[in-house]
């Protein structure tokens, strides 16, 4: 299976910067597969520290976790067009739990007050998808 990681603006990312990643995603139970994501690193509390990225990409890959919110195409299907909760659901049989690798979870309910809530909790921020989205 052939990896690419892209960042934010569609750049390759060297692969030995994010071996970890890319060796669990060489264990998805597929063939091929398209998936949308972030690689984040977690301080000691398990929240994501996107100031400290740069440096664990350069200096500490192991720390590094993809968190996985879409599957976009599975075994050479095209997903896009089917909802978002089927495709999710798609997306929680392919990933075999690992360190590097982390099924996203998502939760219903009112998309401003659970990012208040997040931001309460010294996170981020929240990726916010309509469940019936194609």
């Amino acid at each position: 299976m052939a990896i690419l990681v892209l960042s934010r603006s569609a750049l390759d990312r060297p692969m030995c910067a994010c071996a970890p990643v890319i060796k669990a995603c060489a264990s998805l139970a597929c063939r091929s597969a398209l998936l949308d994501g972030e690689i984040v690193v977690e301080d000691t509390n398990g929240v994501s520290d996107f100031d400290s990225l740069p440096s664990a990409i350069r200096h500490e890959p192991h720390r590094l976790v993809f968190y996985a919110f879409d599957l976009l195409h599975l075994d050479s299907q095209d997903l896009r067009q089917r909802e978002l909760l089927d495709r999710r659901a798609r997306l929680s049989e392919t990933i075999t739990p690992a360190f590097a690798i982390r099924y996203s979870e998502h939760f219903e309910g009112e998309g401003p007050a659970f990012f208040v809530a997040a931001v309460k909790h010294g996170l981020e921020g929240i990726v916010s998808k309509r469940a019936a989205s194609r």
